[in-house]
């Protein structure tokens, strides 16, 4: 089974690859993209992954200070008990 999700994953990116190569080439053919384009484009990847790091960050320190801890512990405290 894991070789078949492997696999599965490899030719998910290499379609990706192909198709990004294909889109690539195309847009040389009909020009470079604007000096405003790559600003964008540039502004646009920073924000990104400063977006996707703080996140992550946050993550690992939500669990190392033991927040998580208390979500996993509903419904076991002594009022929480089925009444007989």
């Amino acid at each position: 089974m894991r070789r078949v999700i492997m696999i599965a994953a490899g030719t998910v990116t290499a379609m990706v690859v192909i198709g990004f190569l294909i889109a690539w080439l195309a847009g040389q053919e009909n020009g470079m993209m604007s000096d405003q384009g790559w600003l964008a484009l540039g502004i646009g990847i920073v924000v990104t992954a400063a977006l996707g790091g703080g996140l992550m960050t946050l993550v690992f320190y939500s669990d190392r200070a033991g927040y998580d801890e208390a979500a996993s512990e509903v419904g076991s405290g002594p009022d929480d008990q089925p009444k007989q």
